[in-house]
């Protein structure tokens, strides 16, 4: 348990360090690093002490952080990224509510279960703009205008010329080492990447198809077989 609190804190400290993010420019979020100097104490501390009396007196330095990540903005070639921050932010606002409730009504189970969840999708954003495996997140940043633009609006002629996209950082994703963190699941790893290559493989035979709805049960494919490698890198 003690080593996967270190890998958050690791992995906080790396997202200040200046390293590229996902083949990307440097980007940094600095009000995740002042968030995290209350988060801290907050799930290390006061959590499993259960000292209620200081996870109540934090809620409002919680609050003001949350209202400073609201306005980080991400470069326009970063639209995933800026797509699963709102996500975050979204489960984030619904967490200090109850977190807030818990306070006021003096609940101290309540308290204990929204501070997990705000640790949690803390650490959710951190790995949006740290991410756990670059290849991975280089992947997605593909898939999402795929499936957020092209697909909906039914850009097919888009979607066949960007499959060498997806063949190549299918590529780059079956090179990539799992962090050491992640080594236990080396071989789900390994299963999930080779049903996403297989996935891949088939969308590329629909590159030249006149039938839209094949190449869109294609990308349905590559979509789904994703999200399943993306829950072991959880």
């Amino acid at each position: 348990m003690m080593f996967k609190y270190l890998t958050i804190i690791q992995a906080v400290l790396l997202l200040f360090s200046g390293i590229v993010v996902g083949g990307e420019e440097n980007f940094k979020v600095p009000e995740l690093k002042a968030m995290h100097e209350v988060i801290h104490p907050m799930w290390h501390d006061a959590y499993p002490n259960k000292d209620f009396a200081t996870l109540k007196r934090l809620y409002p330095e919680i609050e003001q952080h949350f209202q400073a990540l609201q306005k980080v903005t991400f470069p326009a070639n970063m639209e995933d990224k800026a797509h699963r921050w709102k996500m975050g932010l979204t489960k984030m606002e619904k967490v200090l509510k109850e977190y807030q409730q818990a306070v006021e009504k003096n609940q101290h189970d309540a308290l204990l279960t929204a501070t997990k969840d705000l640790h949690d999708v803390f650490e959710y954003l951190v790995k949006v703009v740290n991410p756990p495996l670059p290849e991975a997140d280089a992947f997605h940043q593909v898939l999402f205008k795929v499936f957020h633009d092209y697909l909906p609006n039914e850009k097919w002629d888009k979607i066949r010329q960007i499959i060498p996209e997806f063949q190549s950082r299918m590529k780059a994703l079956q090179g990539a080492a799992l962090p050491k963190k992640l080594a236990s699941k080396q071989e789900k790893f390994n299963t999930a990447v080779a049903e996403l290559s297989k996935a891949v493989e088939e969308l590329a035979k629909q590159q030249h198809t006149t039938d839209n709805d094949a190449l869109k049960a294609a990308v349905m494919k590559v979509h789904d077989a994703y999200e399943n490698l993306e829950k072991i890198l959880e």
